[in-house]
């Protein structure tokens, strides 16, 4: 923390949902603090955007969904990007993934069950699962046998180059 208020930064961006919430609850007088997908909302009109024609769908990461509320910015910037086809549970009844809570390392088969049964409820339609929290992905991926996942920012990327 040193380092970052010496560089004189207010606002901390981060792209890691467990990170946000270590921020957000540890430092709340410190810094302003905003997971990547709220910064993206707030930037998608100076953004070049090339409509993509693909549908999604989106895994809620605990820590920044029923934890912090944050559901409709990361919507809102797949929505600017390509269609969004919700899984059979979003938002603040989504299905954990099994990764965060020390779950994966400590239960491992329970991990693996809880995201093969997360990876179930996408839709038929939608050729990605986007998510915006590397050990939500990392988690999925582990149970993912045909599926591909790819962060939000990821797409991002797909939508710009």
């Amino acid at each position: 923390m040193e380092q970052i208020k010496k560089s004189g930064a207010k606002t901390i961006i981060t792209g890691c949902a467990g990170c946000y919430t270590t921020l957000k609850k540890d430092y709340p007088d410190e810094f302003e603090v905003l997971h990547l997908s709220e910064f993206l909302e707030q930037k998608l009109d100076e953004l070049d955007i090339h409509k993509l024609d693909i549908s999604v769908s989106y895994h809620d990461p605990c820590h920044i969904g029923r934890a912090h509320g944050i559901y409709e910015a990361p919507r809102n910037v797949i929505r600017r990007i390509c269609n969004l086809e919700e899984m059979d549970t979003h938002h603040e009844n989504a299905r954990c993934c099994g990764g965060g809570g020390g779950v994966r390392r400590s239960f491992s088969d329970l991990s693996r069950s809880l995201a093969s049964k997360r990876l179930d409820e996408i839709p038929e339609k939608a050729e990605l699962l986007v998510t915006s929290c590397p050990l939500c992905r990392s988690n999925l991926e582990m149970a993912a046998e045909d599926r591909e996942l790819i962060d939000l920012i990821e797409l991002l990327e797909k939508a710009i180059c």
